[in-house]
């Protein structure tokens, strides 16, 4: 069956892989935090694994920058896929130090979307498989499916209430590490090479300047989010409206689902206005509703205005997605992708703690507001490097 702009196939076990993945990463980063606590561990202690789990994982897109050209991008998926399955199993152990480990190596979310390994694996492989013309669609779909199996994932929560339910989870979990084998074996004949199939080990020079100045404004870009993470934002809805978490979780679902919508009109808008205006300027906008957010004490009025950031916030993913593998040298789209996803982990890591202490301090606005000032900044910066690919769409 022919699909209009689909090269190869392999993007729809792509697709479906990221749609497994993401629904677990939704549900087990709600879970994994009250599951640590039921475990008897701290919220310290709890707060100070998924920091390791976030840096683990940033250490594996590193690994997966210097190694992942050629035949070793298939290696290093079967490698993590592994890694899932040992992680279901360790949670699934109850074994104190077991858990530590489970936790840490199974790449799982802090925030219920993608910032591990396969993320940037697939988003190299994604212009290889479909049309150039196409490619920001597919991107755009792909990212749909990680932000709509993640709002399922975290609906999902409502169904755990016990023991059993925990464990029930893990195993699905280490079972899902086990299918993502089976499907990378099927296709590893497509995950090999890079995208002119050469086993090309030497990154052009051009690359690795733009890589190391985009890396450090992503991560500038991720410590600005770390301040508004969902569960940060749970937090303050909680101190500011004394908002149950029933509700923040229908708050927060809604808006994940107007996500979706947003990046399923993003092509169109990309392809009028182009890849970097719309990844800026949407950007730029979400960040003005965000800061905007401090000046009221209504509660609908704010979830308004969240409603509307979202509706813009995540418009700049697959635009930023697209127009890199654009302009970067095809043979160097996987490394691009795992360096500049590599740091945003680790920059994102040192943020939350610090909202969750303002907040704390009844500093309610600050979080918000350094969020959006940071991000307008790197919006702009973005678009003084590299406006003369404005027209690129």
């Amino acid at each position: 069956m022919k699909i209009k702009g689909v090269i190869d196939h392999s993007i729809f076990f792509i697709m479906t892989l990221k749609a497994i993945r993401v629904f677990m990463f939704g549900l087990l980063s709600i879970i994994l935090p009250n599951f640590l606590l039921y475990s008897g561990f701290s919220s310290l202690d709890a707060g100070l694994i998924i920091t390791a789990s976030i840096i683990s994982s940033s250490m594996m897109n590193i690994l997966t920058g210097l190694f992942a050209r050629g035949k070793n991008a298939y290696n290093l998926m079967m490698i993590f896929s592994i890694f899932i399955v040992i992680s279901g199993m360790s949670l699934f152990s109850f074994n104190r130090y077991l858990v530590i480990f489970g936790s840490i190596i199974g790449m799982i979310s802090a925030t219920g979307t993608e910032t591990g390994p396969f993320g940037s694996l697939e988003q190299a492989l994604i212009p290889k498989f479909v049309k150039g013309e196409y490619t920001t669609f597919y991107y755009s779909i792909y990212n749909i499916i990680g932000y709509l199996f993640s709002v399922l994932g975290n609906y999902s929560v409502y169904f755990t209430g016990n023991l059993s339910a925990f464990r029930f989870y893990f195993i699905i979990y280490s079972l899902s590490g086990l299918f993502f084998i089976i499907i990378y074996t099927m296709i590893k004949n497509n995950l090999y090479y890079d995208a002119d199939g050469k086993l090309n080990r030497t990154v052009n020079e051009e690359t690795k300047r733009i890589a190391l100045y985009t890396g450090i404004l992503f991560s500038i870009d991720s410590f600005a989010g770390g301040f508004i993470i969902q569960s940060i934002l749970a937090l303050w809805l909680k101190h500011f409206f004394d908002v149950d978490m029933n509700l923040q979780g229908i708050i927060l679902g809604t808006g994940g689902l107007i996500t979706v919508i947003s990046l399923y009109i993003t092509p169109g808008i990309a392809k009028r206005f182009g890849l970097l205006n719309t990844m800026v300027f949407s950007h730029i906008l979400s960040n003005i509703f965000l800061i905007s957010i401090t000046f009221l004490n209504s509660l609908y009025s704010v979830i308004l205005l969240l409603y509307l950031r979202q509706a813009f916030s995540q418009m700049d993913v697959p635009t930023r997605q697209s127009f890199f593998m654009k302009i970067i040298d095809k043979n160097d789209r996987t490394y691009f992708s795992s360096f500049t996803n590599m740091p945003r982990g680790f920059a994102q890591a040192g943020s939350p703690w610090i909202a969750g202490l303002l907040i704390s301090m009844n500093l309610l606005a600050a979080p918000f507001i350094i969020s959006g000032s940071l991000k307008i900044v790197y919006d702009l910066t973005i678009f003084s490097i590299f406006k003369n690919y404005r027209n690129i769409k």
